[in-house]
């Protein structure tokens, strides 16, 4: 939906709604349902601005809220690079974890055959 076609269907919703519309109320709540983490949020916000929340009301805010991508709407799933950074992080912890075997001496390693093949 373009711009210009966004602001007229919440101008209309608004009035409907509220029964007046300006552009400053329509910017504000086509801003709050951009950074709204819910539709609840967006209700909220109407409503700390003392705009009566009626059944209408909230079903705009629901609908337009659903209009915009969320980050919260997004699986982690649908993010590979964010999967495949943080396997290579984990990667890496575990090689740093890593450390080196000192060098045995050889009476060591002639013990240690021994008691492999069961000799003494």
């Amino acid at each position: 939906m373009a711009d210009s076609e966004l602001r007229a269907w919440v101008s209309d919703r608004l009035h409907d709604a509220l029964g007046m519309s300006e552009r400053t109320l329509v910017d504000f709540m086509i801003a709050g349902a951009k950074k709204a983490s819910s539709p609840q949020a967006l209700s909220q916000l109407m409503e700390s601005c003392d705009y009566k929340m009626t059944p209408e009301m909230d079903a705009l805010s629901d609908e337009l809220w659903r209009r915009f991508p969320h980050a919260s709407a997004v699986p982690v799933v649908h993010r590979p690079a964010a999967a495949h950074a943080r396997q290579v992080v984990a990667q890496r912890a575990k090689n740093a974890s890593y450390k080196l075997i000192p060098e045995s001496s050889s009476e060591e390693e002639e013990e240690v055959k021994a008691a492999a093949t069961g000799g003494g």
